[in-house]
């Protein structure tokens, strides 16, 4: 899974770091575990997750301005907590109703 995250990282123009990298798949385990008994995501397959939540999350990457950013309805974190990774030296704030999704997003900011 890796290769196909530096690959689909190399089109969007995003440099592939270890880390972000590292942090991505890590985001990924992460939910897939959740997801088992939260039901977080309809995307079930860790393979589906890379493409349709981490890659495209990061195709707005390039348009995303300013210094204080905010993901309304952000779900399991989604596209907020990708973003966040790809932009660390912005201010995100992530929001959702739900308390289970906000949960989520808390453990995984730990």
């Amino acid at each position: 899974m890796l290769k196909e995250l530096q690959a689909g990282l190399e089109r969007l123009d995003i440099q592939a770091e270890q880390a972000l990298c590292t942090a991505y798949l890590r985001y990924i385990e992460l939910l897939a575990k959740w997801n088992t008994a939260y039901n977080l995501t309809a995307v079930k397959e860790p393979e589906a997750m890379l493409k349709r939540h981490i890659l495209d999350s990061l195709t707005v990457h390039s348009f995303v301005e300013g210094e204080h950013c905010l993901d309304i309805g952000t779900g399991a974190g989604l596209p907020g907590m990708i973003l966040a990774l790809a932009q660390p030296e912005k201010h995100w704030t992530l929001l959702d109703s739900n308390q289970k999704k906000i949960r989520f997003s808390q453990a995984r900011c730990r």
